[in-house]
């Protein structure tokens, strides 16, 4: 199964409609360290959160972020963790990840290095 440890970002019609399924004009901003169009790693989502007041939302299938008329979702500790158990309850083979530069690998985020492969190891007893 596969896991992404990066969030795919829209630009949201309007900033008022932002549930997951709102109409999208185009591809989110880019991040500050991947700087390209619609693709965010995991550790910027979780800085936006952080350091500029993006809202984070949980229980619908996967987090996602918003602020204004940006929109990302993403995999999160818990989702990652929640695949990798879900790979196993179904005898899956296996779990791979794409792509390893985009989990927090220099901890900037506060939450150790490499929070979504450490989360995906613990799941799965490596």
């Amino acid at each position: 199964m596969g896991v992404p440890l990066y969030g795919r970002s829209w630009t949201l019609a309007r900033s008022d409609n932002n549930s997951p399924g709102a109409s999208a004009v185009g591809p989110g901003r880019p991040g500050p360290y991947v700087k390209e169009s619609g693709n965010l790693a995991f550790f910027e989502c979780c800085l936006a959160i952080q350091k500029e007041g993006w809202s984070k939302v949980t229980g619908v299938g996967g987090p996602y972020i918003t602020k204004g008329k940006q929109w990302v979702g993403y995999d999160d500790v818990e989702a990652v963790t929640q695949k990798a158990q879900y790979a196993i309850d179904k005898g899956l083979g296996g779990v791979m990840v794409w792509d390893l530069s985009s989990d927090d690998f220099g901890n900037l985020c506060g939450y150790g290095k490499n929070p979504l492969l450490t989360a995906i190891a613990r799941t799965l007893n490596l």
